[in-house]
């Protein structure tokens, strides 16, 4: 008789533990062997029980994701699932015995596909070289450039598409993101973001602002060759001289 598949959960959300517990709860020849919030809480259980399948949150307390897989012994890392808010980790994650990479929010036929890759690795127990490095290229091509960032909302996180974005602006340690006037923050370096963001349709007009380049509505001129940028939403923006010929040259080729 084959043996049973040995999944765990690990999420610091409880809706997102049992969402997973939901979808997987009629699945055959799966054994639920427990659920973790934290990354010690992992550590924990696979120091005790035989687990095969981890789904995995990257984001947690005490320890993120990546953190809980460099403390176990190589050898007996199961295989993981990434499931998480933060599309940055894809390449990263693939270093490890990954399956697949599900971003919340995802659908039903989305996670039982991972389902499926993952027991077909499981039954085969050697996933081909030529496929690992597939998966590798693909991500590295889809991640070149942020599509989405997950921001905090009240109790929540929320995804926002990075197109929809108008502005963003470093202020006090964090990046205030405009989306239709309405304001975000998110932990991060300007500098940071900027690399992640695609710069054809993003620009910095000053050491604390970059601006989407499809927003801007006007090049308004100011005093003593400065000028304003004007927003398609009539948000105006001072043009710091720094960045004057870098954007015009932008404007111009567009």
């Amino acid at each position: 008789m084959k043996s049973p598949i040995k999944y765990l959960i690990a999420d610091d959300e409880a809706l997102a533990r049992d969402s997973i517990k939901i979808l997987l709860k009629d699945e055959p020849e799966l054994q639920f062997v427990g659920e973790c919030a934290s990354g010690q809480e992992v550590l924990d259980v696979l120091k005790s029980q035989e687990v095969d399948l981890l789904w995995l949150d990257i984001q947690m307390p005490q320890m993120n994701g990546f953190e809980v897989l460099e403390k176990i012994d190589f050898q007996k890392i199961p295989y993981i699932i990434f499931v998480t808010a933060y599309d940055e980790f894809a390449v990263k994650a693939f270093e490890y015995n990954t399956v697949d990479y599900l971003l919340k929010p995802f659908s039903n036929e989305r996670f039982y596909k991972a389902l499926y890759k993952a027991r077909e690795v499981i039954s085969q127990a050697d996933p081909t070289l030529a496929s690992f490095q597939e998966i590798i290229q693909y991500y590295k091509k889809q991640q070149q450039y942020r599509k989405r960032l997950s921001v905090k909302e009240k109790d929540r996180i929320i995804l926002i598409e990075v197109s929809d974005i108008d502005w963003i602006m470093a202020s006090d340690g964090y990046l205030e993101i405009s989306v239709n006037r309405k304001k975000y923050l998110i932990q991060d370096s300007l500098k940071n973001l900027e690399h992640q963001l695609n710069p054809e349709d993003f620009v910095r007009i000053h050491r604390s602002t970059i601006v989407n380049l499809n927003r801007i509505h006007a090049l308004e001129p100011w005093f003593n060759g400065e000028y304003y940028i004007v927003l398609k939403n009539d948000e105006r923006f001072k043009l710091s001289r720094n960045f004057k010929d870098k954007i015009t040259t932008i404007l111009d080729n567009n």
